[in-house]
């Protein structure tokens, strides 16, 4: 499909998702095509009016490149909530086999429940980032902003007095230790809050473990996002450069933010069947 798109000489031209929406909503758009593509997923692409060589706007993700969507059902109501109503569907190309091997599925759902437990185990590493951010501030001071900031997202309903003990025992996390203290679980409302308040600071992931822990802290604290590029639009404009420095690849990024979309979308798929 893509190579008959790029064939005859028509022009093509991206746009990300705002920009396709304003071409359907204008009217400037004659006819949207969901197109599968081997085990990629589906494109979106629609012909734009009044063009003489029946030019293509094709959909695009935030770096420029042909989105990809991987499952026909998230497809379509990509597509509704885009404000189309009537597509073509074009399955020639798609491979469904491939896109649905149980196989490789099983094995990237075991990839990602491994990633996520070991992110989960180590949420508590934000309140390092987070005391390093507002090192200027001492122990009481900080904890105090993170409950106001708590209780301005409404993480908490009433202000919580916790001993100075309990939040020093919070970054003491000895890992020969058999037995977890119950005043060492960090409870998430405070993660979360160093999370986003670090964040504030621009103190970014510098890791994997890190990019992976704020991963799972941005997506309960700012989503749940569904789409990968409504969780990189709720980004600091600076995020991606500046964790790139650190070496962190878009491919990482990319890893850590799906498995956070993938594992709310099955709550969500959950939810709903119970």
């Amino acid at each position: 499909m893509l190579n008959h798109l790029f064939k005859n000489g028509r022009s093509i031209f991206p746009a990300k998702k705002a920009a396709f929406r304003g071409h359907v909503d204008s009217g400037n758009i004659d006819s949207v095509t969901l197109a599968g593509c081997q085990d990629k997923g589906f494109v979106v692409f629609g012909i734009l009016n009044n063009s003489k060589d029946d030019s293509v706007c094709m959909l695009v993700n935030r770096n420029s490149e042909i989105r990809f969507i991987k499952s026909p059902d998230v497809a379509h109501s990509f597509l509704y909530k885009l404000g189309v109503k009537k597509f073509n569907i074009d399955t020639t190309d798609w491979d469904m086999e491939s896109s649905f091997d149980p196989h490789k599925v099983s094995q990237e759902c075991r990839e990602r429940k491994k990633r996520r437990d070991f992110a989960q185990k180590n949420l508590p590493l934000y309140l390092d980032k987070f005391r390093s951010a507002y090192s200027n501030l001492d122990i009481e001071a900080g904890f105090e902003l993170l409950v106001r900031y708590a209780l301005s997202r409404r993480w908490l309903e009433s202000h919580q007095t916790i001993s100075k003990k309990q939040v020093f025992s919070w970054f003491d996390r000895n890992k020969n230790s058999h037995q977890v203290e119950v005043e060492k679980e960090v409870p998430e409302w405070v993660v979360m809050s160093a999370a986003n308040l670090s964040t504030k600071k621009g103190s970014y992931p510098t890791n994997s473990l890190e990019l992976s822990v704020f991963a799972r802290l941005w997506q309960s604290s700012n989503g749940m996002f569904s789409e990968i590029e409504t969780f990189f639009d709720s980004l600091p404009t600076d995020f991606i450069t500046t964790i790139k420095g650190f070496g962190l690849t878009e491919s990482c990024t990319r890893t850590a933010f799906n498995d956070e979309i993938i594992s709310a979308c099955n709550i969500k798929r959950t939810q709903y069947s119970g």
